[in-house]
């Protein structure tokens, strides 16, 4: 049996409105020993506002200071918000762990208005 399997190319459009999301990564630095359980970095674009869809992912890669599976244990042990919305100035990508961590862990994120 053929399974189907669609490819979506090009913009997305919903309730009549084109959607480009902004993609881009940054970098969490739980600074060095003994280390914290919070995080934050800045990201400042002109895409966001109070109404935006702000999607952050731990990134399942290696960063200066960790390996891809210290990555994957963080996506487990954490939470990774958006936080200190600016309208079309900033927001701050805040990571939240029950593990005291230290060095810098990768994100990526996007932005839907």
């Amino acid at each position: 049996m053929q399974i189907y399997q669609p490819t979506i190319t090009g913009s997305i459009v919903a309730n009549g409105r084109l959607l480009q999301p902004e993609v881009g990564t940054a970098t969490l630095d739980f600074g060095s020993v003994p280390g914290t359980n919070i995080a934050t970095a800045s990201i400042n674009t002109s895409n966001v506002n109070n109404e935006s869809n702000i999607n952050i992912y731990i990134m399942s890669t290696s960063s200066l200071d960790h390996s891809i599976g210290d990555h994957q244990v963080l996506a487990l042990y954490s939470k990774v918000i958006p936080t200190n919305v600016v309208n079309n100035t900033s927001f701050d990508i805040t990571c939240i762990t029950d593990l005291r961590l230290t060095g810098q862990f990768k994100v990526k994120y996007n932005i839907i208005n």
